[in-house]
């Protein structure tokens, strides 16, 4: 395994750190990104860059897709000079990026075809994590491929669990970041209303963390969505990532697939619309988690 070419579609937030700790294991990675300057991060730490999907895909034995939702990864594997122009038999294409589990399946199940393993891989965590190497990857796809992937993927996170066949660590990524929005959007709507309300918003987030109320989201999120100084000197609460757009369609969707009502995922992302960033693209997105 050791030997094996590493190919990293998605040089952005997640994808930029993870390559960097393949490179530190002493793998061979070729990075590509759409917007370039993300590449030369990684390939100022010896990573060589290719000019498309296709041509990472041409010389690698792993593909690793870290990308910022379904249609980039669409777009990166069957688009115009796309990973399946060039991809090999007996490559295993891994998708760390939290996408839709069902177009995991279809390339898994076109792959089959072509001779080509595919495993979806989400990765929990962000941030210093990340870079440390230490997130949780949540793992679906065949048990033996998964195996022979281990050194690659131990590489970039410190625990790896199975979660059963394609598609199956992308479903329990999109539960867990449901979870985290939900729980996120109802931190939100408190701090909005405590600080209104003229509580000391410290004094009022330790009392949330001595009782019941207290979780992993309130403790390690509050930062994020805590208040921050406006041009008039009001305090407001930040606005959510856009990620959480994106994670709320997906649990929707699976809702949807699966025959289960999941109204929560509709209604936090419309809460007080002013709060929450749309969803825009006004540069190609690749590389974003």
């Amino acid at each position: 395994m050791a030997g094996e070419k590493i190919g990293f579609i998605g040089i952005g937030v997640m994808g930029n750190p993870m390559s960097k700790n393949l490179l530190k294991a002493g793998f061979d990675v070729t990075v590509f990104d759409l917007v370039r300057s993300r590449a030369m991060e990684a390939v100022k730490a010896g990573a060589k860059i290719a000019t498309s999907d296709a041509k990472v895909a041409e010389n690698s034995d792993i593909v690793i897709v870290m990308v910022y939702d379904t249609d980039d990864a669409r777009r990166a594997i069957f688009g115009r000079r796309g990973v399946w122009e060039t991809v090999r038999p007996g490559t295993t294409i891994i998708f760390t990026c939290t996408i839709d589990p069902f177009f995991c399946k279809e390339v898994a199940a076109k792959g089959k075809q072509k001779g080509i393993n595919v495993l979806d891989v989400a990765v929990s965590g962000a941030g210093q994590p990340v870079r440390d190497g230490t997130v949780t990857l949540l793992a679906g796809g065949d048990k033996a491929v998964l195996d022979r992937c281990m050194p690659v993927l131990t590489a970039m996170g410190k625990k790896v669990y199975h979660l059963g066949g394609i598609g199956s660590g992308e479903i329990t990524k999109i539960c867990n970041n449901y979870i985290i929005s939900t729980t996120s959007a109802m931190i939100s709507d408190c701090i909005k209303i405590a600080s209104r309300a003229g509580l000391d918003l410290d004094k009022f987030h330790e009392a949330l963390m001595n009782s019941s109320a207290r979780s992993n989201t309130l403790e390690k999120n509050w930062g994020s969505l805590s208040r921050e100084t406006n041009k008039s000197g009001e305090k407001v609460v930040k606005k959510a990532p856009r990620n959480l757009f994106k994670d709320l369609r997906l649990a929707a969707g699976l809702g949807t697939s699966y025959g289960i009502k999941v109204p929560l995922a509709a209604l936090t992302s419309q809460l007080d619309l002013e709060r929450y960033e749309p969803v825009s693209k006004k540069e190609p997105a690749r590389g974003k988690r």
